[in-house]
C-alpha cells in the first residue's frame, strides 16, 4: 500500500514536470494527486464502488487545489490537473478499446461504460469544488 502512495506521488510529480507548472508548485501539486488517490482508495475500501470513490477522489482535488492555489497565489489548473492523473481510468479505458477489437462487445461496452461514469463523476466533483470555492468568495467579498 505505501508503495501505491509513492507512485501517486511520483505520477502527479512527473505530470507536473510534462506540463512545465512553476517548480515551486510542483511539491504541492504532487501532495494533491497523493491525497485524491489516498482519499479515493478510502471510500472504495468503504463502499465497494469505483464511481463514488472518484467522485470523492475529484472532490478531494478540488479541495486541495483551491487551498493551495489561495496559498501559492497560482491557478487551481496546475493542481487539478496533475490531482487527477492517479484518478483517470486509463487501463479500464484500454481493457475496453481491446474488447472491442477482440469482438467481446458485450464486455467493451460494461467496460467503456464504467470508464464514462468514472470520468463524468472526476468532472461532476471537480465542478462541485469549483462552484461552492467561487460562492465562498463571492460572499466573502460581499461581507468585506
Amino acid at each position: 500500500m505505501e508503495y501505491k502512495v509513492i507512485f501517486a506521488l511520483a505520477t502527479s510529480l512527473l505530470t507536473g514536470v510534462t506540463l512545465n507548472i512553476p517548480i515551486r508548485t510542483l511539491i504541492t501539486a504532487g501532495i494533491s494527486g497523493t491525497i485524491a488517490w489516498s482519499a479515493n482508495q478510502v471510500i472504495l475500501n468503504l463502499f465497494q464502488s469505483r464511481i463514488i470513490a472518484a467522485a470523492f477522489g475529484a472532490i478531494a482535488v478540488g479541495v486541495t487545489a483551491e487551498i493551495f492555489a489561495r496559498i501559492q497565489k497560482e491557478p487551481t489548473t496546475a493542481y487539478i490537473i496533475t490531482g487527477i492523473i492517479p484518478l483517470v481510468p486509463g487501463l479500464k479505458a484500454f481493457n475496453a478499446m481491446q474488447n472491442f477489437l477482440t469482438n467481446n462487445y458485450n464486455q467493451g461496452i460494461t467496460l467503456a461504460l464504467q470508464t464514462t461514469l468514472i470520468s463524468s463523476y472526476i468532472a461532476s466533483g471537480l465542478a462541485v469544488v469549483s462552484i461552492a470555492g467561487r460562492i465562498y468568495s463571492k460572499y466573502k467579498n460581499r461581507s468585506d
